[in-house]
């Protein structure tokens, strides 16, 4: 896929969707290798979704891709303050309601957290993230059977992932 975004902005170069999807993608590949490609895919991340937020001041996502490639520690505020802004602008976004949520739930905003995710759970109730984070926060919470439910459907809907059989177990 990621060969693909890179085509699509090498042929619609002035396409804000299409560059802040590239930048949601390094950064998403950015966990997968060691941790000095790490940092280089966090600083393509960040140059992506700046080229992004250039096309369209408006992408509230792309402010998000750039919160997320912050290093937690020490810099809780500043992740705090960028995913407000993304929040602000695209108030509806699924990645910023998870990416939110996932905040919450590691600063100790359960009830929050489990907020956030359940509205990006609710806008986008295929996606692996949304799902296994709204599960955790639950299990934290100690909603079992809640956390159960969602285990289950994620197993019947993904069967070929582990993520549904992991959070049964």
């Amino acid at each position: 896929g990621h060969a693909l975004l890179e085509a699509a902005v090498a042929r619609a170069p002035d396409f804000a969707p299409a560059w802040f999807e590239l930048a949601k993608n390094n950064w998403r590949q950015s966990f997968l290798v060691p941790l000095p490609e790490q940092l280089r895919g966090f600083a393509a991340a960040r140059q992506t979704a700046q080229r992004a937020i250039a096309l369209d001041p408006r992408n509230g996502a792309a402010y998000g891709v750039i919160a997320q490639t912050i290093a937690p520690i020490g810099h809780w505020r500043e992740i705090e303050a960028g995913l407000a802004r993304a929040l602000a602008l695209s108030p509806n976004e699924p990645n910023l309601l998870l990416w939110q949520g996932v905040f919450l739930f590691k600063t100790g905003g359960l009830k929050a957290s489990r907020e956030f995710l359940r509205r990006a759970y609710a806008l986008d109730p295929l996606d692996l993230a949304a799902n296994h984070s709204l599960w955790l926060t639950l299990v934290t919470m100690g909603a079992y059977g809640e956390a159960q439910t969602m285990a289950s459907r994620l197993t019947a809907i993904w069967p070929d992932q582990l993520a549904g059989f992991w959070d049964q177990f």
